[in-house]
């Protein structure tokens, strides 16, 4: 299966869960392919399979939303029905989860797993238990 890796902000952490979903998706012999969803704004099709890392945004933290709805609009036929999100830990991280959450699905996406991840360890049991959905 074609998987798309997608992350957005420069949070250690998420770079940290990023690699390491990459490394167990392609151990199971899935085809991964990264990018930055901030800096890469060309057309991207034919993935069954999508997964976005987003910072949580804050006070001193930009504000990562819009460069998610920018790369979904860029994006439309990007076929990729499910997509599973996640966030980093850090103060109102699950208010910030449900506000992606809810920009993914104004888009028609379905939510197939999401969560904040609060260290590498979490990540690596997170990565090693996905499966994911093929559209149907």
């Amino acid at each position: 299966m074609n998987i798309l890796l997608v992350h957005f902000g420069k949070n250690a952490l998420l770079d940290q869960s990023r690699k390491s979903f990459s490394k167990a998706l392609y151990a199971k012999g899935h085809i991964v392919k990264e990018l930055n969803g901030i800096t890469d704004n060309g057309k991207i099709v034919g993935f069954q399979y999508a997964i976005l890392f987003a910072e949580a945004g804050g006070l001193f933290r930009p504000n990562v939303l819009p460069a998610i709805e920018t790369f979904l609009k860029n994006n439309e036929n990007l076929c990729s029905k499910y997509i599973s999100i996640y966030t980093h830990h850090k103060f109102q991280a699950e208010k910030w989860l449900c506000r992606y959450m809810s920009c993914l699905e104004r888009f028609g996406i379905i939510i197939h797993d999401s969560a904040v991840i609060k260290n590498a360890a979490e990540a690596e049991d997170k990565a090693g238990r996905l499966e994911p959905i093929v559209n149907s």
